[in-house]
C-alpha cells in the first residue's frame, strides 16, 4: 500500500471514530428497553414496538435473552403465530392483531430481556420483563437461652426469616421502635438468602448485638421491604424479648466457702460461670401484712416486705416497742432481719431478758405462728439496694394482736373490770403490746 493508501485509511479511522463521539443518529447506542412489570402467576402483555409495525409484524421473531444467551420462543408469519419447543411453548399467544405477544402464569425465571425482531434484523424491539412477588409475613425466633450483658461481642439476639419473596426483600431490625445499624464491636446484621426450586427466595437474617441491663425489656422485631407493581410494601414481624442476665464466676479455693468474684477475675481452682438476673435498682420499698383486719391471738399473722427492684434487696423488719406496762427502756427496738433466702426475729424476750431467734420460712415472709399479744407494735421495713448502696425505708404501719376473745371496742372495758388502775382504759391506744388479764 502507498502512501497515498495509508493516509486515506488514517483519516477514514479519524472520521468513523469522531461520528461515534460526536453522536451521530442512528449510530448511538440501544436505548433503554421497555419496562413490563407483573406479579408471580399474572399474565404479562408484551407489545412489539417496532416501527412502521403494519408493515413489519407480518413477519416478527420473539427471543428470550437470559445470561447473553439469545433464543427464539415465538414466530410470526403473516399475523399467525407459533410456539417454539421449550420452556415457553403453550404458555404464548398474540393479541391486539399480532402486535402484542401474552404470556400467562408468569414465574421468577421469566425475569429477563425479550426482544421482538422484523424482517430486517436492524430493526428490533427489547422489552425488560420484571417480576415479583410479595414475601410470606416474617417470623422471628428469639434467642431463648439469653444474653449476658458481660459478653464482650456481640451475641444472637433473634433470627428473622421471610420465606416466598421474589427479589429477595430488604430486612431491617428494630429495636424499641428504633432501626439499628452495623456498629463495630456493638450490631452485627448477618442476611443471607436460599433460592427454592419455582424461583422465588427465602430470606434469614440474624441480628447480633451486645446488651446493657436496660435492655431487658427491649423489644426487638424485623421489617422486610420489597416492591411489587403497585409500589413498595413492607411486612413487620412481631416484637420479642430477649432474656438478659448477668454473669459472675464462682469458684473455691481449698476449703475455703464458695466466693463470687467479677468476670475477668483470675481464679485459681474450680472455676465457673454461674448466671442470674441482672440487678434493676429499687426505687420503693414497703410493707404488707396478711391476714387484713383484726388480728388476736393465736393468728398466723405474715409480714411481708416488698421493693419494686429486681431481685429484692435485703431487707430488715423494725418494731417500734412503746409499752408503759413492761420494763423496757423507751424506744426499744427489736430487729428482725428478712432476706431473700430466709427470715428471722432477733428480739428480747421481755420475761428472761435473753435475745431469741425465730426462723421463718424460705420464701422471705415473715410468719408469726401462732401470733402472741408481745409482737403487736409498729413495723416498718429497710432494704438495702447493693447495687447502688441506696437505703430505702417503707411507711410504719401498726400491728395489733388483741387478746383472744377480745375486740376492739370492748378491750379497755375488760382491762377496767379486772380492777387494774382506772387510767389504764386512757392508757389502751399506747399499750402495743397489751395486756390480757385472766379473771381469777
Amino acid at each position: 500500500m502507498g502512501r497515498s493508501g495509508l493516509i486515506c485509511a488514517f483519516l477514514l479511522a479519524v472520521c468513523c471514530c469522531s461520528r461515534r463521539a460526536a453522536g451521530v443518529p442512528g449510530e448511538a447506542e440501544q436505548p433503554e428497553p421497555e419496562l413490563v412489570e407483573v406479579e408471580v402467576g399474572h399474565t404479562a402483555l408484551l407489545k412489539c414496538g417496532l416501527s412502521h409495525a403494519q408493515g413489519n409484524l407480518s413477519h416478527v421473531d420473539w427471543f428470550s435473552v437470559h445470561k447473553e444467551k439469545r433464543m427464539l420462543i415465538f414466530r410470526v408469519r403473516q399475523g399467525q403465530g407459533q410456539s417454539e419447543p421449550g420452556e415457553y411453548h403453550n404458555r404464548l399467544s398474540l393479541q391486539d392483531k399480532g402486535t402484542t405477544l401474552v404470556l400467562t402464569g408468569v414465574t421468577p425465571h421469566d425475569d429477563r430481556i425479550f426482544t421482538c425482531q422484523g424482517k430486517r434484523r436492524a430493526q428490533e424491539h427489547r422489552i425488560r420483563l420484571r417480576v415479583y412477588k410479595a414475601p410470606e409475613e416474617p417470623s422471628i425466633q428469639v434467642n431463648t437461652l439469653g444474653i449476658s450483658v458481660n459478653s464482650e461481642e456481640p451475641v444472637e439476639v433473634a433470627t428473622c426469616v421471610g420465606r416466598n419473596g421474589y427479589p429477595v426483600p430488604q430486612v431491617t431490625w428494630y429495636k424499641n421502635g428504633q432501626s439499628l445499624k452495623e456498629e463495630k464491636n456493638r450490631v452485627h446484621i448477618q442476611s443471607s438468602q436460599t433460592e427454592e426450586s419455582n424461583g422465588l427466595f427465602t430470606l434469614r437474617s440474624v441480628l447480633q448485638a451486645q446488651v446493657s441491663k436496660e435492655d431487658k425489656d427491649a423489644q426487638f422485631y424485623c421489617e422486610l421491604s420489597y416492591r411489587l407493581p403497585s409500589g413498595n410494601h413492607m411486612k413487620e414481624s412481631k416484637e420479642v424479648t430477649v432474656p438478659v442476665f448477668c454473669e459472675y464466676r464462682l469458684f473455691t479455693v481449698g476449703l475455703s466457702p464458695a466466693s463470687f468474684c467479677p468476670p475477668g477475675a483470675e481464679a485459681a481452682l474450680g472455676l465457673r460461670t454461674v448466671p442470674f438476673a441482672c440487678a434493676d435498682p429499687a426505687e420503693r420499698v414497703w410493707l404488707e401484712v396478711e391476714p387484713e383486719g383484726m388480728l388476736k391471738e393465736g393468728d398466723r399473722v405474715e409480714i411481708r416486705c416488698l421493693a419494686d427492684g429486681n431481685p429484692q434487696p435485703p431487707f430488715s423488719i423494725i418494731k417500734q416497742v412503746r409499752n408503759p406496762l413492761f420494763w423496757v427502756e423507751a424506744g426499744m427496738q427489736e430487729w428482725l432481719e428478712v432476706r431473700s433466702d430466709h427470715a428471722f426475729i432477733l428480739s428480747q424476750n421481755l420475761h428472761t431478758r435473753e435475745m431469741e431467734e425465730e426462723r421463718t420460712d424460705d420464701n422471705g415472709v415473715l410468719v408469726l405462728d401462732p401470733a402472741q399479744k408481745e409482737h403487736s407494735g409498729r413495723y416498718e421495713c429497710q432494704g438495702l439496694d447493693l447495687e447502688t448502696t441506696t437505703s430505702l425505708q417503707s411507711d410504719q404501719q401498726e400491728l395489733v394482736v388483741n387478746c383472744e376473745g377480745l375486740g376492739a371496742q370492748d378491750r379497755g372495758a375488760r382491762l377496767g373490770q379486772e380492777g387494774i388502775q382506772s387510767a389504764l382504759p386512757c392508757l389502751t391506744p399506747l399499750l402495743h403490746p397489751q395486756m390480757c388479764l385472766m379473771s381469777g
